[in-house]
């Protein structure tokens, strides 16, 4: 039997996390499918959609969408290393400034005051986080290499200072996680191999691209069947289906109150093309 034909013979499994297992949350959950038929003896599995909302912060914490997180922002200031927390949300990049430059005189207190401004540079159209200090203090902009997990967002590429007033080299990244991976055990096992932990083998089903506004759900339906295919060694039966959405580095992103659904066609071992 041909591939297209085997592809047309396949049942169609939509799986929610509105069925998860108790204590599971929508981003990292099993449902159970039980003795089902078409869920005997499966040979192949193919993804056909992923839909979810879009309510991942740009700006979070260490138990966020990544395992080290960018809502602390660290600075020099007389000499002195100060971190200051920004709180986990979505921000444009103004908006950021203007909360950065609270959290920062306010960790300063009684302190000269610290101006925080995003602005054109030299007549460009791009705008530039410029850091400015009073009263004859001096500041020091730090890398993310050298400690600043916050250096990204605002545009530090270098550590620079110190200095009474600097500016960030490059213009500031508030786009947020552009594409998340779609997990499972049990469906994809080692089908896919990951660069960034030295091409160990990891159980990734399909990356899913965030092309929609904060807020927003997302809806990735495949084009090509046979890249999302994957065969498995013998038949298997899908009794339990594990699901999890990730970032690249492996952590779960958190999907709060909003519900993750993924359809899959199964082909069963008897529609199988054989050798």
């Amino acid at each position: 039997m041909s591939f297209d034909k085997a592809l047309a013979s396949g049942k169609l499994l939509r799986i929610s996390s509105e069925d998860k297992q108790p204590g599971n949350t929508n981003a990292d959950f099993s449902v159970i499918l039980g003795n089902t038929s078409y869920v005997q003896a499966v040979r192949g599995v193919i993804l056909v959609s992923v839909s979810f909302k879009h309510v991942f912060p740009n700006v979070f914490d260490s138990g966020g969408a990544s395992g080290t997180g960018n809502s602390v922002f660290t600075f020099g200031y007389n000499g002195m290393t100060l971190m200051v927390s920004i709180p986990a949300a979505w921000y444009t990049a103004s908006q950021y400034a203007t909360a950065l430059q609270a959290a920062i005189n306010a960790n300063l207190s009684v302190l000269n005051p610290v101006t925080v401004v995003l602005a054109p540079l030299n007549g460009s159209s791009s705008m530039y986080f410029t850091f400015t200090a009073s009263g004859g203090d001096t500041l020091t902009l730090i890398s993310k290499a050298d400690g600043n997990a916050a250096a990204d967002l605002v545009g530090i590429n270098a550590t620079i200072g110190p200095a009474v007033s600097l500016t960030a080299q490059t213009t500031p990244d508030f786009g947020g996680l552009s594409n998340v991976y779609l997990s499972s055990n049990v469906v994809a096992g080692n089908n896919c191999a990951a660069s960034s932990q030295s091409g160990e083998q990891i159980p990734v089903v399909m990356g899913v691209p965030i092309d929609v506004d904060y807020g927003q759900e997302v809806y990735y339906k495949v084009r090509d069947a046979r890249v999302a295919t994957i065969i498995f060694a013998g038949e298997r039966n899908l009794n339990s289906v594990d699901i999890a959405l990730r970032t690249r580095s492996g952590d779960t992103v958190d999907l709060l109150q909003n519900n993750l659904t993924v359809e899959f066609k199964l082909i069963n071992q008897s529609a199988y093309p054989r050798d």
